[in-house]
């Protein structure tokens, strides 16, 4: 799959520095949402606004969910209130009723583009017995029913749920999972995990951004081929524009580059660049910094005519 043409000039247009949040999405209208796993902060083009604070730790991505025109955070979407994590272990692991909050953890989540299904991980706490090392489940949100997908997995080194296929990433391969089919298993031909994962706006093409630098892209339902190398290091985030034209990836090299053409701009920002948001007025949005970094705003690329 190639990517369109495009010819764009990186520049930075505004900072916010002392910032801990590591995700980052775009929402309607040139704004955006960041997140720690305990608070959610929205903003407009002059700097940080409302901040909501959460009571439990919310692990998982951060996505816009265009079924209820809200925000995914982890398994629960924000203006749903603060269920407690250990609801959703407990729904996960029903053969071991409520002590199943005792002896397992929330460690991901993310909520399909509907709204209705919450991807749910889980592991087990260090020196408990009982149950499954780690366990993998589809639980419905208005009925608490679940499909278990997978015991016994490694931790995901990502998680993508905001278009079309949910994906999980594991070390060396890609689970996929299609709506209404069983989950698949992806096969690189690296042997690095995938650090970063995203579909694009339409739900047709799947990137992955690889943990030896590489950035991979191909349509749903096809095999990925050999990656492009464009980072010095792990690609630790990505954000397709919003038309589905262009790819931005964020390395540990502290490098934003966007992915278009035969001829790849960059900016470089420092730290890590651990999250990327491509906002609907044309600016990409990038967290520079693996714990108190800065949030740049980039401004917009122009595409050559």
């Amino acid at each position: 799959m190639r990517l369109a043409s495009v010819a764009v000039t990186i520049a930075v247009d505004g900072a916010w520095p002392d910032r801990f949040d590591d995700r980052l999405v775009a929402l309607p209208g040139g704004t955006w949402a960041s997140a720690t796993e305990r608070t959610l902060t929205t903003w407009t083009p002059g700097g940080p606004g409302r901040a909501l604070v959460r009571t439990h730790v919310w692990p998982g991505p951060l996505a816009w969910n265009t079924g209820t025109r809200q925000v995914a955070w982890g398994a629960t979407l924000v203006d749903d209130g603060d269920p407690d994590p250990g609801d959703l272990v407990v729904a996960v692991l029903p053969e071991l009723g409520p002590p199943a909050a005792l002896t397992h953890v929330l460690t991901t989540g993310a909520v399909d583009p509907t709204g209705t299904t919450a991807l749910v991980g889980v592991r087990a706490r260090p020196g408990t017995d009982g149950g499954p090392r780690s366990r993998f489940a589809l639980v419905n949100r208005v009925w608490g029913t679940q499909v278990q997908l997978a015991d016994d997995l490694p931790d995901p080194t990502a998680v993508a749920w905001d278009h079309g296929p949910l994906l999980i990433g594991i070390a060396g391969a890609l689970l996929v999972l299609r709506r209404g089919g069983a989950l698949e298993e992806v096969g690189f031909a690296t042997a690095a995990a995938a650090r970063a994962l995203q579909v694009s706006p339409d739900g047709s093409v799947i990137a992955a951004g690889m943990g030896e630098g590489s950035v991979v892209t191909w349509e749903v339902g096809g095999s990925p081929g050999p990656g492009r190398q464009i980072h010095d290091g792990p690609i630790l985030s990505l954000a397709w524009s919003p038309d589905g034209r262009a790819l931005a990836t964020g390395g540990a090299d502290g490098r934003v580059q966007v992915l278009g053409g035969s001829r790849i701009p960059e900016v470089a920002l420092g730290g890590p660049i651990v999250a990327l948001a491509w906002l609907a007025d044309g600016r990409i949005v990038a967290k520079a910094g693996a714990a108190a970094g800065t949030i740049h705003a980039l401004r917009p690329p122009t595409p050559s005519t």
